[in-house]
């Protein structure tokens, strides 16, 4: 299901059971739960497991996303050839700017991703709309479907002109749709972007956490030459004039 285990939460009447899997697994949450079940609401809304500021229609399509991805994954173990796995999902994209309709999901996937994301920067949502309506940066965000349903708003890429470059800021997805190529559009749509501009040179910054160690290869995978490497952060580097576009099985609605 592509979830990280730090998003689980187990509820069990069994105390064995609930040791059991503190000791194997202690990024899940594990309530202490007592020998009486009118207790449970309470001790689960106490721990506050489950709050949101916000609930966006993708958080009320989530379940559908999960059925649509097993059947996808179901496709995928019969099939021995990756590109004709991906071809038979014919995937299709919405690659649009921020718009003020989208702006409630993009902060909350900005906000809420850890393990594809290359900086971790949180953004408020006054900080996104203002990107949004700033000339010098380009904002993207991808919609995602295939023939077993729509995963929803699922990508959010930023990238700022300063001279000749384009500086990418934030580029994160949702663990849902890895391995899909969609790596491979973003790319295509940066790479775009900046010759369009006349960027002579793109440049991606990749800041470690515990988290996101998903994406140390991403800008090294899809062509970028290594740059400065400092303490906390590692630069790469791509002439747009040496660049092509990448492989893709999504097609662009």
């Amino acid at each position: 299901m592509n979830i990280g285990l730090d998003s689980i939460v187990f509820i069990d009447d069994n105390p064995a059971e609930r040791d059991e899997v503190r000791q194997a697994l202690p990024e899940v949450a594990v309530p202490e739960m007592t020998a009486d079940s009118s207790d449970y609401p309470a001790i689960i809304e106490r721990g506050r497991y489950f709050e949101a500021v916000r609930i966006t229609a993708e958080d009320r399509e989530r379940s559908g996303a999960y059925a649509s991805r097993a059947q996808a994954a179901a496709l995928q173990n019969g099939s021995t050839d990756y590109p004709s796995y991906l071809r038979s999902l014919s995937m299709k994209a919405v690659v649009r700017s921020f718009d003020t309709a989208s702006l409630e999901r993009i902060t909350q996937l900005i906000n809420k991703s850890n393990q594809f994301n290359v900086t971790t920067r949180r953004l408020t949502l006054p900080q996104v709309r203002e990107l949004a309506e700033n000339p010098a940066w380009v904002t993207r965000y991808i919609r995602l479907k295939d023939r077993f349903g729509d995963h929803g708003l699922i990508g959010v890429v930023t990238a700022e002109f300063t001279g000749n470059k384009m500086f990418i800021r934030d580029w994160l997805m949702s663990c849902r749709v890895l391995s899909r190529t969609v790596e491979a559009l973003v790319y295509n749509e940066l790479l775009a972007a900046a010759v369009n501009a006349g960027a002579a040179e793109i440049v991606g910054t990749y800041i470690p956490t515990k988290k996101n160690a998903l994406v140390k290869n991403l800008y090294p995978d899809l062509g970028f030459r290594q740059g400065i490497v400092l303490q906390e952060e590692t630069s790469w580097l791509l002439n747009t004039g040496d660049a092509s576009p990448r492989e893709t099985f999504i097609e662009k609605e």
